[in-house]
């Protein structure tokens, strides 16, 4: 921990926050063991910190987006200077093309563990006061909000879809059936969305049947299936029709092990980012054959852009109306600044651990 020049607004267009909560993930810890990240041109430290509340506190004389008092979620992800990245002029720079983009906490930029900070109202997404106790949960849900997106786009191109078009944008036609892997923050907040469009959810995860994850899955209305007990081809057979596959366990063999189960016109999404290690033998000609005779597809997704942040809030919300005590029991625990060092160290028991950095 170190002291640091008092953040202040310079401009007219700056908004001065004080943060209330920042959440603590794998990222954070690999970024804490020098596996990744990088500090701002000119400093010799990063401040971590991407998941991210907070309120209000002063803003500049052309701010009329916020006022004093507002709770807000900073947006990650900054664009890159180039004049011919077209996502990035487009303010979407979680597409970004040149790799030159910057993102609080991880890359160039420092994030939200400090008591204080400066951003503009562009990153900056409004939090309703009733998600007080939970929108730190905003950034990792986006993830699920921005890959729900394209499957929206993807299911597009099937001639039905037209037909049957609803106002939630992830309904699709008939007894769809979803499989989330993992049931870590990012799976189960994945899972809650597919269950909030309709569908019939399975999470596969290592937990046993009688963990806190897989009775947080049950409330939201999954089915909750430990890999313990059930390999993957039980799996395909308890699921009977998989439509939609969303990875969240950055475990390249399971992830490659449910490409061969995935079904017609399936989508399978990919979040999770996997540690180097040993090449792992796959079925290649299988996965292959699928992909073209079943008209799949395979994306990954990384970061959101403000879009994204604003349906996760809402989605929060949506939650915490269905399912008010499964989405509480996410965080697992609140901390102050003294305890983020054995946070980042270790992974603690339980699925989100939240640090308070004024404390």
């Amino acid at each position: 921990m170190i002291d640091v020049p008092e953040a202040v607004i310079e401009h007219d267009r700056d908004v001065r926050l004080r943060v209330l909560e920042v959440g603590i993930c794998g990222t954070d810890r690999e970024i804490g063991h020098f596996h990744y990240g990088r500090p701002p041109a000119g400093s010799d430290y990063l401040i971590l910190g991407h998941e991210g509340l907070a309120e209000v506190v002063e803003v500049g004389a052309e701010v009329e987006e916020f006022q004093r008092g507002d709770l807000v979620v900073p947006i990650v992800r900054h664009p890159c200077p180039h004049s011919w990245c077209g996502p990035c002029r487009m303010n979407r720079p979680d597409f970004c093309i040149s790799g030159d983009f910057i993102e609080r906490g991880i890359k160039e930029k420092h994030g939200f563990m400090c008591s204080h900070l400066v951003e503009r109202p562009e990153f900056l997404a409004k939090v309703p006061g009733h998600l007080r106790d939970v929108a730190v949960l905003t950034e990792p849900l986006t993830i699920a909000e921005k890959a729900f997106g394209q499957v929206r786009q993807i299911f597009e191109r099937l001639p039905w879809f037209p037909e049957c078009e609803r106002p939630e944008p992830l309904k699709v036609w008939g007894d769809s059936r979803a499989l989330v892997a993992g049931a870590g923050a990012v799976g189960l907040l994945g899972a809650m969305r597919l269950r909030l469009a309709g569908y019939k959810t399975f999470v596969y995860s290592l937990e046993p049947p009688e963990s806190l994850n897989a009775r947080l899955a049950a409330e939201a209305g999954c089915e909750y299936v430990s890999a313990k007990s059930c390999e993957l081809p039980q799996l395909a057979e308890r699921v009977e029709h998989i439509d939609l596959v969303y990875e969240a366990t950055g475990a390249s063999k399971i992830a490659f092990g449910m490409m061969k189960y995935l079904g017609e016109n399936g989508v399978m999404i990919l979040t999770g980012l996997p540690a180097p290690g040993q090449p792992i033998p796959i079925d290649a000609d299988v996965i292959m054959r699928n992909l073209v005779l079943r008209n799949q597809l395979v994306f990954g997704t990384v970061n959101a852009g403000r879009e994204d942040n604003e349906k996760a809030i809402a989605s929060l919300g949506a939650f915490q109306e269905r399912w008010p005590r499964a989405l509480h029991s996410m965080i697992t625990a609140r901390w102050g600044l003294d305890s983020v060092r054995d946070l980042l160290e270790r992974k603690p028991p339980g699925i989100k651990h939240v640090v308070h950095p004024e404390e």
